[in-house]
Parts: C-alpha cells; structure tokens; sequence
C-alpha cells in the first residue's frame, strides 16, 4: 500500500531532489543528503538540528554545514585528541522551525 498526505508529499519531493544531484560532484552529493536529511527531520517534527564536529580544522565540514544553513555555536577547546594532537570540537546548529 502506498502512503498519500502531507508526508509522503514531502518524501517524494526529497527523493526527487536526491536523484536530480546524484550525478553531481561529492560535494554536491553530501549537501544533497544533507539537506534531505535536514526535510525528513522536519517533517518528523523535529525543531533543531545538531552538528558535532570533531575537529575545528576541518574547514571542508563546517563550510559543507554552513552551505545547509547551520549556524555555528560553540567551540568546545581542546575536548578531542588525536594522534597526540589536542583537538577543539565545533559545534553547529539549524532550526527547522519556520
């Protein structure tokens, strides 16, 4: 059985974007999951979402974010470790409100 309403409205639209880009470049292909996953939590009714990243020299990460409409809020210093090397985590916010 197929679904009909409002929800199934938006997931044909979100799959229908998806196709469209996924003969794109790597970029284009993870804003486009991105984003996706960005409508499919709204249409759960979720209000905010959440990006932790662990490292705040992943310039490629956070601009990727930024494309998709997160807001960075925090700066956790020196949380992280890897290879010896102390590591701040970034973190970013979108409202799916409004």
């Amino acid at each position: 059985a197929s679904s009909s309403g409002p929800a199934a409205d938006e997931e044909e639209e979100v799959c229908h974007k998806l196709r469209e880009v996924l003969s794109g470049g790597a970029k284009r292909k993870t804003q486009a999951l991105l984003m996706a996953a960005s409508s499919a939590a709204r249409t759960a009714g979720f209000r905010q979402l959440i990006a932790v990243i662990g490292d705040s020299g992943n310039n490629a990460s956070i601009s990727l974010h930024a494309s998709c409409g997160f807001e960075r809020t925090g700066l956790l210093k020196q949380i992280g470790e890897k290879f010896g090397k102390p590591l701040d985590i970034v973190m970013m916010q979108r409202s799916l409100v409004g």
